[in-house]
């Protein structure tokens, strides 16, 4: 049996149920430093405690997901861990101009990391859609030219 941790980096610092469009006024970005810090620490100490894998996924503009670019999460990783696999589960290939570039990211973590990068891609949710002012009509289309996926 293989075990998997999955993290959102969540914003913990909420006094009241959060609604789109959540006020930047939520947001400390010293506090924010913090919670990138203590999350990345505990996705070390998975791999420490044997876990299989540790798993991120993308999210706009949404306090439970402070996760808008699981790569760059993912290539934090690569330099902290050894064995740990990295499942970006996922990626949200509508709200990318362009599917072979986020091929290529995916990619490149994966050399970085010794071939240890689990790919996975997701349509999102509507506020996602609407943080990039992209519409949700799109969700299934790979680019924004209309390309099919």
């Amino acid at each position: 049996m293989q075990v998997y941790a999955f993290d959102l980096v969540p914003w913990p610092y909420l006094e009241a149920a959060s609604y789109y469009p959540d006020p930047d006024s939520l947001y400390d970005p010293l506090r924010g430093r913090q919670v990138y810090d203590e999350h990345l620490r505990q996705m070390e100490m998975y791999e420490e405690h044997g876990y299989d894998a540790i798993c991120i996924n993308e999210h706009h503009a949404k306090p439970y997901g402070l996760m808008p670019s699981p790569n760059l999460m993912a290539a934090a990783l690569t330099q902290r861990t050894k064995r740990i696999k990295i499942g970006v589960l996922g990626n949200l290939p509508a709200l990318h101009a362009n599917p072979v570039r986020l091929a290529e990211e995916i990619a490149m973590l994966d050399v970085m990391s010794g071939g240890r990068i689990i790919s996975g891609f997701v349509r999102g949710v509507p506020q996602e859609y609407l943080a990039l002012s992209v519409p949700q009509s799109e969700a299934r289309v790979s680019t924004r030219r209309g390309t099919s996926s």
